[in-house]
């Protein structure tokens, strides 16, 4: 029996590849909800606002951010992308290196910038510190991010 919360996560961790690549993957779909639902978190605690005040600020109910931020919900890309501006954060897909047929270098990022009238759409994200353009597959320009939620 696992005596710490790390130990534990090591123990499901293990049963985990035990069981196969679908419950492997199983356990990471969780590691990223509850990522996301932790960082949504650290930024408003960040920006020093409490959850009355995001949704005042993003028009999202503080009982969706209580929701979101315990990994109880499933938010969506218009959501995240609310609760993002009053927070300066925005929604962005990283590339991970261990997963096969990537066509992004590591660590960069596409920014999902919102549009009038509940469209958005996927950019390279920019970050004149760290900027660092190349392209991918189809020769489109990335760049690095800095922030994301």
């Amino acid at each position: 029996m696992a005596t710490s919360f790390d130990e534990f996560m090591q123990e499901i961790e293990d049963e985990a590849r035990t069981e196969g690549p679908e419950a492997v993957a199983e356990l990471e779909a969780l590691h990223a909800h509850f990522a996301l639902a932790r960082q949504v978190a650290q930024l408003r605690h960040r920006c020093g606002m409490t959850q009355v005040d995001l949704a005042t600020r993003s028009g999202i109910p503080q009982s969706e951010i209580s929701r979101i931020e315990r990994g109880a919900a499933n938010p969506t890309v218009a959501t995240l992308s609310a609760l993002g501006g009053p927070l300066g954060a925005s929604l962005s897909l990283s590339a991970q290196t261990n997963q096969p047929g990537c066509i992004y270098r590591p660590q960069q990022r596409l920014n999902f910038s919102p549009e009038p009238h509940g469209h958005g759409s996927l950019r390279p994200a920019t970050d004149a510190a760290t900027s660092s353009p190349s392209g991918d597959s189809r020769g489109r320009s990335v760049s690095r991010s800095s922030q994301a939620i």
